[in-house]
């Protein structure tokens, strides 16, 4: 994994480039929806969707080969197909 500069970035922790499969998981719609996980820190991540989609504020992510279930996720910011998330504690 590349390391993103977190002075750069202003961020608080290091962020790492991955490039990961993800599903978007909305419960009360029961809806999947596919995305490509672009970075993580230990505290979030950045994802980025197909076509344009404005997700719930707070949803499930499920991120192949890192969580064995889906978690839950607070929207952050989102530019056009880009997504940022933060990892949420606990269930509901």
């Amino acid at each position: 994994m590349k390391k993103i500069d977190a002075k750069k970035n202003r961020r608080r922790e290091q962020r790492y480039r991955v490039l990961k499969r993800g599903k978007i998981v909305i419960k009360g719609l029961s809806s999947v929806v596919d995305c490509a996980v672009r970075n993580m820190s230990e505290s979030g991540a950045q994802i980025r969707v197909e076509g344009y989609f404005v997700p719930p504020n707070r949803f499930q992510l499920q991120i192949m080969g890192h969580f064995n279930e889906p978690v839950w996720v607070e929207k952050r910011w989102q530019v056009g197909n880009d997504i940022g998330v933060l990892f949420q504690e606990g269930n509901e």
